[in-house]
Formats: C-alpha cells, sequence, structure tokens
C-alpha cells in the first residue's frame, strides 16, 4: 500500500466536511461529484476509517472524521498562510542590500533619508556586517563593499576613496598640542578597528608607513570590533581615531572630533554600489542609480 497522503484527497475531505454536501464541495472545487466522492473513498480506503455518514441530504462526519478533520485544517491553514505570506511578498518588490554597518549607518542611510529616498513601495532587506567583498556579493541584490576597481564589475558605482586621517575630540587635541606632528602621534593614545575580516580597512600602521614614518607606537593602544565604538571612544577623548572621508564627515563638521593633521593616507580602494545579481531588477537598478546620483560618481570603468 502507498503511504502517501493525497494532496487532493484531503482537500476535497476538507471542503465536504465544511459544506456538508460532496455536490456542493465538488461545485466549490470545480470538480465533477463522482470525481470528489472517488477521492473520499479513496482516503478512507488510504486511513482504513470511515469518515462521513452519507445521509439524504447530505454528508456529516464520524467521530474518526472529526479527528481527522482537525488535524488537516490545521494543516492547510498553515499551508495557506504561508503561500499568502509568499503572495504578500512577491506584491512588494523587495531588494536584499548587503554592507558594513559603518557605511550604512554613517553615509548611506543619512543621506537616503535626509533627501527622502526611501522607496515606500519596495520592502528593504538591509543586512549590514563586516563582510569580505565576495560575502556581501553574495548575499545581496545589492552590496556596498570596499575594493580596488579592478576587483569589481565594470557597472560598479563610485562611492568615495577610502582615504584616512588621524581624528580626536577637542580636549584630547588641547591636552596634547604635539598631535599636530605625525611622528608624535606614536606616543599618544590609539585607537584602533579590528574587525573579523583581516585588513579590511585601513591600519594605523598603513597611515604612519604613508607618512614617511616608522610604526614604533610607545603609546597606549585600544582596540574596537566596530568604527562606532571607534569614533565614541574618539569623541569621549581616550585618544587618536583614524577617521574615514565621508563617514566622519558630520563629526568634523559639528565639531565633535578635530583633525590636526591634514594629511589623508589612500589605499587605492573606494567604496562601490554593486549589482549582485546576473539579470538584477528593475527595482535595484533604479536603487543603485539612486545611490549613484547622491554620490555624484561614474562607474568603476569610467
Amino acid at each position: 500500500m502507498n503511504d502517501h497522503l493525497d494532496f487532493s484527497q484531503l482537500v476535497a475531505f476538507e471542503e465536504s466536511a465544511k459544506n456538508g454536501s460532496f455536490t456542493k464541495a465538488a461545485q466549490a472545487l470545480g470538480i465533477s461529484q463522482p470525481a470528489l466522492s472517488h477521492r473520499i473513498r479513496l482516503l478512507e480506503e488510504r486511513v482504513g476509517r470511515r469518515l462521513f455518514l452519507r445521509q439524504h441530504k447530505g454528508v456529516s462526519l464520524t467521530g474518526d472524521g472529526e479527528v481527522l478533520y482537525d488535524a488537516v485544517t490545521a494543516s492547510l491553514d498553515r499551508i495557506r498562510r504561508v503561500v499568502d505570506r509568499f503572495r504578500q511578498e512577491d506584491a512588494h518588490q523587495r531588494i536584499r542590500i548587503s554592507l558594513d554597518f559603518a557605511f550604512g549607518s554613517m553615509w548611506l542611510m543619512p543621506r537616503l533619508t535626509a533627501n527622502d529616498l526611501l522607496p515606500e513601495s519596495i520592502d528593504l532587506q538591509i543586512s549590514s556586517a563586516q563582510l569580505s567583498p565576495e560575502r556581501h556579493m553574495r548575499d545581496g541584490d545589492v552590496a556596498f563593499i570596499l575594493a580596488r576597481p579592478e576587483d569589481v564589475p565594470d557597472h560598479a558605482i563610485r562611492i568615495f576613496e577610502e582615504a584616512v586621517t588621524p581624528v580626536c575630540a577637542p580636549r584630547f587635541l588641547s591636552a596634547h598640542p604635539d598631535a599636530c606632528r605625525a611622528e608624535s602621534l606614536l606616543d599618544l593614545p590609539l585607537i584602533h578597528n579590528e574587525g573579523p575580516v583581516p585588513d579590511a580597512w585601513m591600519s594605523w600602521r598603513d597611515w604612519f608607513v604613508d607618512q614617511g614614518v616608522d610604526w614604533s607606537p610607545s603609546g597606549t593602544q585600544s582596540a574596537f570590533t566596530t568604527y562606532q565604538l571607534v569614533l565614541q571612544a574618539a569623541t569621549a577623548g581616550r585618544g587618536m581615531a583614524l577617521g574615514w572621508r565621508g563617514l566622519v564627515d558630520d563629526y568634523l563638521a559639528t565639531g565633535q572630533l578635530v583633525a590636526p593633521i591634514p594629511a589623508y593616507a589612500r589605499s587605492g580602494r573606494w567604496y562601490f554600489g554593486v549589482l549582485c545579481r546576473q539579470d538584477p531588477s528593475p527595482e535595484a537598478r533604479r536603487f543603485l542609480e539612486t545611490v549613484a546620483s547622491l554620490a555624484g560618481r561614474k562607474t568603476a570603468g569610467g
């Protein structure tokens, strides 16, 4: 005997129980009454129980039928809710965006909200994590990654270049006026950003090498795994941090942080916006075009 339950038989059973009539159930399902009766008979043979009492004016459930009806309706209702959710998701186009939290919270979202550019008719699913560029592009419809131009597709949108300079709280600079010289920073407390992806961003070592200063710090060293914590420590006066142009602009504009050395080190990498699918949706394309207009940038190949 076949142990698998036939879905069409369960649906016929539920509809018959609700209508109290094989004829009405067949009409509701758009099949003939003999076809529905055949499905009920096969189901009764399968479960080894009589499920309906056949009466002159219709049918009613037996005791065993009542037990099965409770189980079938609960299962079918759950299936219908899942299908309805799928349909609702399809009714609203969705864009999955993968990026690191610092870029999303300090550059992208402030500009989208300030310019009222968050699309109301599209469901945005934003995933922020410190991942490799490959992982970001694998996990989203649109990804924002820090990479070299030769490592991204030609359609990628340049957002801003990775350029860093030391930043600190005004009171920290007042207490350490010698912080205006690159070599003097080696003796001061330095704040590092250390995430799960090695060399994801420029480091203090990179900045000192770019300035022609040997990396030999003698001051205290603090490390945080997110850039937001780095900036919180810097604004609290804990030490010097590296500030990324494009991410710390608001901090500098409001005076929460100052840049005592007007020397930016550049890695050759850029933040790029990338379409991740071979056949991207029109919504994903429009979203990336919107971000490109905010950045005022051309494609990586441009």
